[in-house]
């Protein structure tokens, strides 16, 4: 999927460019647009394809505006999918009236992180929508930035102990400490294979090599262990013998 990245502040494409690299650096091909009246003249010489993804800024400083190039772009494909960046929310009401048929906004004077998360839920979205692009990936928050994980990488999910609103997130990498209730992430993976009914845990059954019930541990493919009690090492058993 290729992303044109359209606004008149480098500092801006950049940031835009960055999170689109953290959520995947495979999925994407990043076009940084650094003169945007050449790509309005020679917007009709490009071939824009249904998959494409345009992250304009509203507010251009020339003699058009985001929405006069968005507009241009929706009259050449319309499948394509546009994302506007903007400062001003009521916005939303001239891109409607002029059908461009957009995929989000972002406002660009959010937090870092606010930001991120905006734009990794439009990216989820679209790549869901994108037969080429199948794998699903889960958001952390790690202080000031995003962290994208593969939900197929995650081996389990713990609370940390003594700290509830603390998760340690073991992937098939890393280990990853992370600020977050568990029950918001159990939230997230609803309809995937993860185990969640688990108190303290979520675990990923693909990973699960050996069950010791009398002990109350499992046993990992990479010969980890972890111990989730008796009750849990009985729900996990059970999990692994009906397919759950």
């Amino acid at each position: 999927m290729r992303v044109f990245i359209i606004d008149d502040h480098f500092i801006i494409r950049q940031k835009v460019a960055n999170i689109i690299t953290a959520y995947s650096s495979s999925d994407f091909v990043i076009v940084d647009v650094k003169n945007e009246i050449r790509f309005y003249k020679e917007l009709d010489c490009l071939t824009i394809l249904s998959d494409d993804l345009f992250i304009i800024d509203i507010n251009l400083n020339t003699f058009f505006t985001g929405i006069d190039l968005a507009e241009k772009i929706r009259q050449r494909n319309e499948s394509c999918s546009i994302v506007f960046l903007t400062i001003y929310e009521d916005k939303a009401v001239t891109v409607i009236n002029r059908q461009i048929n957009a995929a989000g906004y972002i406002l660009k004077d959010q937090p870092q992180q606010e930001i991120e998360q905006k734009l990794y839920l439009l990216l989820d979205n679209l790549c869901n929508d994108n037969s080429a692009i199948k794998e699903t990936k889960l958001a952390f928050s790690c202080g000031s930035h995003t962290l994208f994980v593969p939900t197929a990488q995650i081996m389990f999910i713990s609370i940390l102990p003594g700290s509830r609103s603390t998760l340690l997130v073991q992937t098939t990498e890393e280990q990853v400490l992370i600020k977050e209730r568990l029950k918001v992430i159990k939230a997230k993976v609803v309809g995937t294979s993860m185990i969640c009914d688990l108190k303290s845990f979520i675990i990923n059954p693909d990973y699960v090599k050996s069950v010791f019930t009398t002990e109350g541990l499992i046993q990992f493919t990479d010969w980890s262990t972890l111990d989730v009690g008796k009750i849990g090492a009985k729900k996990i058993l059970k999990h692994l013998k009906e397919g759950v």
